[in-house]
């Protein structure tokens, strides 16, 4: 079985404080909501539990990291008929336009380096009337006295909404 440490850079079960622990499963209990029947997309799905968890409710259930590792950790343990890992990278996905119902991504655009770009992709997989749901760290907001050093760009609210707005 690959072990994932905790490093501060993605959640990891069991090895999180327990407050991030909550937050991030808490994130893909809201998400199960939108998904029964569907085809779903998880963007940086890490380990890959959270994608599980929609693999429960959804049609299908696709997870996708950038990291190797993350995934090697997610297809050791997390099996489900409906259920796939991929490692990508999420300003270039490997689907067809238009390809799922909804679309996750938990606390990812801030690790991005053109979070444009991730967008226009999410954009260009997820079908007419899709479902986006994003959450990510309220740049406005210091929680920690030492930013996190895997955060390229924490977003504000207004930041936020002016990226993802489509004219």
């Amino acid at each position: 079985m690959s072990d994932l440490e905790f490093t501060g850079e993605r959640f990891v079960p069991g090895k999180s404080p327990g407050q991030i622990e909550s937050e991030h499963l808490a994130r893909y209990i809201f998400a199960l909501n939108f998904i029964k029947g569907k085809k779903a997309l998880d963007l940086g799905c890490g380990e890959g539990y959270g994608s599980k968890m929609l693999a429960g409710r959804a049609e299908s259930a696709v997870g996708v990291d950038i990291d190797d590792k993350a995934i090697a950790h997610a297809v050791e343990n997390y099996q489900a008929d409906n259920l796939k890992f991929i490692s990508s990278d999420v300003c270039d996905l490997p689907f067809g336009d238009d390809e799922f119902d909804v679309v996750v991504s938990f606390e990812v655009i801030e690790h991005i380096l053109n979070p444009k770009r991730m967008l226009e992709e999410i954009a260009r997989v997820l079908k007419p009337n899709g479902v986006l749901l994003l959450s990510t760290p309220n740049g406005a907001v210091k929680i920690a006295s030492v930013p996190n050093p895997f955060h390229i760009k924490e977003f504000n609210r207004d930041e936020l909404e002016s990226l993802i707005r489509t004219e």
